[in-house]
């Protein structure tokens, strides 16, 4: 175990600097930059612009630029904004944690909801509820999750003004109570894509374990038909879902941007929409690479929790 951890983590070092070299490229594709806007405003020198760049490295070869901050990175500094000057270390460490909870809030919704409805569905496979199931599955993973979440606030928060539109609590209060008020609408949003598509995997899943020989046998010796699907059958289909759970992780951090963005809530996505308009090159840089190393050690994480539900695995 040790050996296979250590070359997946000295795997993940280069993906991360290709990862990293790959959105320096898309931002240079993009026209502006962080200073472009200021000779739009009056009285400003194009001498005084160009102060600003060199104070910034603006004015240094996109390659020399590159090269100084993954130096820094290496040694924990990852800049400083060059909207606000801020360090980004900073400005990341106070977003993470609404990050981390809306996400993990929508991965719980996700599994406590999508295990029970997707082995119920494949016991009662072709049963009202199965049917009701299906539909709502192929519904939820087809509706846009900027439109549910649009239709969701219009709805309880508009309509009904039972829960909050946005933002992570009200002024003045942050009780727990409120959080959860707050966190309820955009943790649904970002759980309901994964939730429809998890119900179907794992029915899918089921029906092809209770169709095997072994369940077949385990029934005619007369064995409760509980103890049959939870111990025998989805012990086995199990499996395949560690690596579609881990898998799953990049969809919670995309989604997050869209949701975070649509309900207010100052975590990691927002931060990284916010940044993208204004041109923020350092602390895109900053939030992507935490982006993308949460999520390569979902994959990792995945492939652990493979190799130890089935020692049969290699791990190579």
């Amino acid at each position: 175990m040790s050996a296979f951890l250590i070359r997946r983590v000295l795997q993940i070092i280069p993906l991360l600097i290709g990862i990293t070299i790959l959105v320096v490229l898309l931002i240079k594709a993009v026209p502006g930059s962080p200073v472009s806007d200021l000779a739009l405003v009056p009285g400003t020198r194009p001498e005084d612009v160009a102060q600003i760049k060199r104070q910034l490295g603006l004015d240094q070869p996109l390659y020399k630029r590159y090269f100084v901050w993954l130096g820094n990175v290496l040694q924990g500094d990852l800049g400083k904004s060059m909207i606000n000057y801020r360090d980004v270390r900073d400005e990341i460490a106070g977003r993470l944690p609404n990050t981390l909870k809306l996400t993990v809030a929508a991965f719980l919704l996700s599994l406590v909801f999508s295990i029970p409805i997707g082995i119920y569905s494949a016991i009662k496979r072709n049963s009202i509820f199965d049917y009701t199931a299906t539909v709502a599955s192929v519904a939820g993973v087809s509706v846009p999750s900027f439109w549910l979440a649009l239709m969701l606030i219009l709805f309880f928060a508009v309509q009904l003004r039972w829960l909050p539109s946005g933002g992570t609590q009200n002024i003045g209060d942050g009780s727990l109570v409120d959080q959860l008020k707050h966190l309820i609408l955009p943790a649904i949003t970002l759980a309901i894509v994964e939730l429809a598509g998890w119900t179907r995997y794992i029915r899918a899943q089921m029906l092809e374990v209770i169709r095997q020989d072994y369940i077949r046998t385990a029934r005619a010796k007369g064995l409760n038909e509980r103890l049959i699907i939870f111990r025998h059958a989805f012990r086995n289909a199990l499996l395949p879902l560690i690596t579609l759970f881990g898998l799953s992780i990049p969809q919670f951090f995309s989604g997050a941007l869209i949701i975070e963005t649509i309900f207010s809530w100052p975590g990691i996505g927002r931060l990284t929409f916010d940044s993208a308009v204004s041109r923020d090159y350092t602390m895109i840089m900053g939030t992507v690479l935490l982006s993308s190393t949460m999520v390569v050690l979902g994959n990792l994480l995945a492939d652990i929790g493979y190799s130890l539900l089935d020692p049969r695995v290699k791990q190579g």
